[in-house]
């Protein structure tokens, strides 16, 4: 009886030692000496840096991030790298007596090694890396610290062992800092306004008090820059001086935009120019300099002795580019070439190395990529008579898996060819990619070569097995055709920013405001911005003037802006005829004959309004505007046009917004009438009382919404409903906000039919509690099943 007690004792001893193995304590990976007491304040997880985790596969694969600080920090010796991570290491060799080896995590900063630490266990664990005070010497142009995190198991290869490293976006820094001035080098523009690190930047736009219609368009031209400097992500608001807060005077940094003597409380800020330039008239000015509110922030001056000369600083200053003499921190503004601003060759062919590129090298297991610019001039277009190229000349290493290895042609964003590797191409191989005509845009074009580089044998050494070089001989091959600009009457409101951005430095574009509306001011100025993101001229020379005084070369010849509230719109009232949905008499409302019923909508419900029209003074030139009931409506109105799952609704020429609400009338189309192909119609409820919606659910997997509102003059319309990944409706989001994927409920119709009223959000936690009680059941059943076992062993 003892040997047998003893006998079923040690299996159990066996079984939880094996479970032991496979599940292993969470243990943190010990750091060499001891750890320094962190202000909370000095932590900055990998999550704050849009990391959302990374497998790291073995037996070698690495991962990249960049780490970007905020203008006045400087860092201290001290500095650490957390990385918490999940460990899985399978082995034939644990039952040898060989023990747990995965290889080892290496890491460097700013291209620096700091660590490498072995991996010895399965399981969670925490490893902290010291960097050296070597490498908190910033030496990118960029000011970001990159952090390269590999795993390297080439000396395990031997063993049957599979290794596989989760980092967690868990992980993080701990960066003891000191605090130091912002630089203030004009060269170095958009920093320090932007810096791309984990705390937001903003800045504000600075007017005079009563600015003049030159410094407003300055001002505008100034916002179109920053969108495109900083990728429309930098925080930006416009008030004029007597507007600005202690709170934002204080806590952002500041562009004063505007002649100098409309700033009298702030000139003292500035630095004087050199008098033989800084005093001829006609110059334009920029400076900048450590703001006395806030030495963490800075102040930017973009000004002149008028209006012309503060408008050709605030061109210069959208260029990007910036020459200063002795003084970093002063630049003079000679003269600004608005006639042919875009710099881009004429010729047909153009190799990488007339583009300003020499030959690139992408190494190392896994996915790497180069990116190159091309210019497309201004007024012209590819030829539809002869094709476009990208001709790539390039050798790759012969140890290359060629099955998995190869190059992706990526031009703005869309994938346009790949490149399948081979023996014959390992020595200056060559390659031709056909560019479809729609992919090239006016102004900057992006090219992107990603190759995906697999070693034949995973345990090769990853410089000499993985590699690729792309050749400056390669070339594109661009035949160019005089641009003609689309029919004004073809575009809908789905179009934006076309047609604004045909000219890539805005230059038919004009905003209009009204002359005392502040709000409509930083509406319009966010409206600048967003559109100087999308065009890719090498300047902006956009155009603006006020409502009661729009000049006739602005009517004739520009695609017009217009911002704000109706009646403070006089032209408005010209365009009542031409209007998709015409004004009340002395209203901020729509009245819309042309549609059958009239709504009756509350005074204390907020509209905003988007329509857009061919000028009747000529054709070719189109005028949208974005309006509002109140301010509220007016930013309403330009989310919708911001946010990209309410914009693909627009396919119109007028659409209401009410809060995330869209009503988009067809023009020419009975707003009643039945959707072509429907094939399932599904009533439902409002939460509004007096409101019924009707959907249909088309062929084209398109929901069209009928609303019927019982109260207020607006109109029947038909809308396109999206939404998010739960199938609500989709929110609006601020114009700097990065637009995110959506995933409509139509796509949902058209994989899985009908959707049953439930809330999609509960069925992912009731599969986990599912599946959770399944897996207690059937280990309770194993509890049971063992102990009648023993108690058989036992009776015998």
């Amino acid at each position: 009886m003892i040997n047998r007690v003893s006998g079923i004792l040690i299996g159990i001893l066996l079984t939880l030692f094996s479970f032991g193995l496979v599940m292993p304590a969470a243990q943190a990976q010990e750091p060499a000496g001891a750890t320094a007491v962190i202000d909370p304040n000095n932590i900055v997880t990998f999550d704050q840096l849009s990391f959302t985790g990374q497998t790291l596969r073995g037996p070698s694969d690495s991962a990249r991030l960049f780490l970007s600080l905020p203008a006045d920090w400087q860092l201290l010796p001290g500095t650490q790298v957390e990385l918490d991570t999940l460990v899985f290491i399978s082995s034939e060799a644990l039952s040898t007596g060989l023990g747990v080896y995965g290889g080892s995590i290496e890491v460097e900063f700013n291209d620096i090694v700091i660590g490498d630490i072995p991996l010895t266990q399965n399981g969670p664990a925490t490893f902290t890396f010291t960097v050296p005070e070597i490498a908190l010497d910033l030496t990118r142009i960029d000011g970001r610290f990159p952090l390269q995190i590999t795993l390297r198991g080439d000396h395990v290869c031997d063993f049957e062992r599979n290794v596989n490293v989760v980092l967690l976006p868990t992980s993080r820094f701990l960066l003891p800092h000191t605090t130091i001035a912002p630089n203030t080098d004009l060269t170095q523009l958009p920093r320090p306004l932007y810096q791309r690190s984990f705390l937001p930047d903003e800045a504000v736009i600075v007017l005079p008090q009563n600015p003049t219609v030159g410094e407003l368009q300055a001002a505008f031209t100034v916002a179109a820059g920053l969108g495109k400097t900083t990728g429309s992500t930098l925080q930006l608001t416009t008030v004029p001086l007597n507007e600005l807060t202690p709170q934002d005077q204080s806590s952002k940094h500041l562009i004063l935009v505007g002649k100098a003597q409309g700033f009298n409380t702030l000139t003292e800020l500035l630095i004087s120019p050199p008098p033989a330039v800084g005093e001829a008239d006609g110059n334009g000015l920029l400076q900048m300099v450590v703001s006395p509110w806030n030495p963490a922030k800075v102040v930017l001056m973009i000004t002149g002795s008028n209006d012309a000369a503060t408008i050709k600083a605030a061109q210069a200053f959208s260029s990007g580019t910036i020459r200063t003499g002795g003084q970093r921190s002063t630049a003079i503004v000679e003269a600004v070439d608005t006639e042919n601003p875009t710099v881009g060759s004429p010729d047909t062919d153009r190799t990488f190395t007339e583009l300003g590129y020499d030959s690139r090298l992408l190494q190392g297991r896994g996915t790497d990529q180069t990116d190159l610019e091309f210019i497309l001039p201004d007024g012209q277009t590819i030829a539809d008579s002869e094709e476009a190229t990208i001709n790539l000349i390039f050798s790759h290493s012969a140890l290359l898996d060629y099955a998995r290895s190869g190059i992706s042609v990526i031009l703005n964003d869309e994938p346009v060819g790949s490149v399948r590797f081979s023996d014959e191409t390992t020595n200056l191989g060559s390659y031709t990619v056909r560019i479809p005509l729609t992919a090239v845009r006016p102004g900057r074009n992006h090219l992107q070569l990603r190759a995906e580089l697999v070693p034949l044998r995973s345990c090769n050494d990853l410089g000499a097995a993985a590699w690729l070089a792309v050749r400056p001989e390669s070339w594109l091959h661009l035949p160019l055709a005089p641009a003609q600009k689309p029919d004004a009457n073809t575009f809908t409101l789905s179009q934006y920013p076309d047609p604004f951005t045909l000219d890539t430095t805005l230059g038919t574009t004009a905003i209009i405001v009204p002359p005392n509306d502040t709000r409509a001011w930083n509406i319009a100025t966010r409206l600048a911005f967003d559109l100087g993101n999308r065009a890719s001229g090498t300047l902006t020379t956009l155009r603006a003037a006020y409502a009661d005084n729009i000049p006739a070369d602005l009517r004739s010849n520009y695609d017009l802006l217009l911002v704000g509230q109706a009646r403070a719109l006089p032209l408005l009232g010209e365009l009542s005829e031409a209007l998709p949905a015409p004004f009340a008499s002395d209203s901020d409302r729509v009245v819309d004959e042309k549609l059958p019923v009239d709504f009756l909508v509350p005074p204390d419900v907020t509209l905003g309004y988007l329509q857009l029209l061919p000028t009747p003074w000529n054709s070719e030139h189109a005028i949208m505007t974005v309006l509002g009931d109140s301010p509220a409506g007016v930013e309403q109105a330009l989310n919708a046009l911001f946010t990209s799952s309410q914009r693909t609704q627009l396919a119109s020429n007028f659409a209401v917004i009410e809060a995330e609400r869209l009503f988009v009338a067809p023009p020419d189309v009975d707003a009643f009438a039945q959707v072509p192909g429907s094939s399932e119609v599904a009533n439902t409820e409002d939460t509004t009382p007096g409101i019924t919606a009707q959907a249909a659910i088309t062929e084209t997997a398109a929901i069209t919404t009928t609303v019927s509102p019982t109260v207020a003059p607006t109109e029947t319309v038909e809308t396109a409903v999206a939404s998010e990944e739960t199938g609500t409706t989709s929110q609006a989001t601020p114009a700097n906000e990065p637009e995110q994927p959506q995933f409509s409920i139509n796509d949902q119709l058209a994989e899985s039919g009908p959707i049953l009223a439930t809330d999609p959000a509960q069925v992912p936690a009731q599969s986990d509690l599912f599946s959770r009680w399944v897996w207690i059941t059937i280990l309770a059943i194993s509890v049971i099943v063992l102990l009648i076992l023993i108690l058989i062993r036992f009776r015998q």
